[in-house]
């Protein structure tokens, strides 16, 4: 894996914050809530968590709205919402720099921005972005983890976990690894079962 920097409390204005670094990707999270929810967003029984997704430049486009929709539900999971009925917690997510797995990062800053913010999660989530090599399965394409964006467009598939608890032993055969604390996964390309599980295996370890 590449070299990981996190670094919290680094905006002023907003309850949690987090600028987080994986080798050449970087993102900065702001959080701010719970607050009273308006009509529109309130939900009787728990709060509401909005997602918003900036990118380095340019306006947002589908990508940004798929990737909203993964943190968005990956939260809804770990996040008591259930403390805060009738309250919205808003989540900006700024693309600073991008050179592979955009997603874990954003996922990781959020995890952080949260903790700092002091919003009562499950634990706390952790995510990893796991690529297959671009030859046939059966000729011994390995998996890269946490690859650049070169070795990401190179790859015949990629895979972005995120866990909540205790992943599946690093020994265990890909083809048994346990699904115990994965909240996402969001796999694109072509891949066999095997090969997902080896990723998986991959990104738990």
């Amino acid at each position: 894996m590449r070299e990981i920097k996190a670094e919290t409390g680094v905006l002023s204005r907003a309850d949690g914050s987090c600028r987080f670094a994986q080798g050449e990707t970087e993102v900065l999270v702001g959080v701010t809530g719970p607050l009273e929810a308006g009509s529109r967003e309130e939900e009787h029984d728990k709060a509401v968590i909005v997602v918003s997704f900036e990118p380095r430049a340019g306006h947002s486009t589908v990508n940004e709205r798929r990737l909203e929709e993964v943190v968005r539900g990956t939260f809804e999971q770990v996040v008591l919402r259930t403390l805060y009925p009738r309250t919205v917690v808003t989540v900006v997510v700024q693309e600073v720099s991008s050179d592979g797995a955009l997603l874990s990062a954003a996922i990781n800053a959020v995890s952080l921005a949260l903790v700092d913010a002091g919003i009562p999660m499950r634990g706390l989530v952790s995510s990893c972005t796991v690529s297959v090599g671009g030859g046939e399965e059966e000729k011994g394409s390995g998996e890269r983890v946490d690859g650049s964006a070169e070795e990401e467009s190179a790859s015949r598939a990629k895979f972005t976990f995120a866990y909540n608890a205790p992943a599946a032993s690093p020994s265990a055969a890909p083809e048994k690894a346990s699904p115990e604390g994965i909240v996402t996964s969001v796999a694109s390309g072509a891949f066999s079962q095997k090969e997902y599980w080896r990723a998986e295996a991959a990104a738990a370890a």
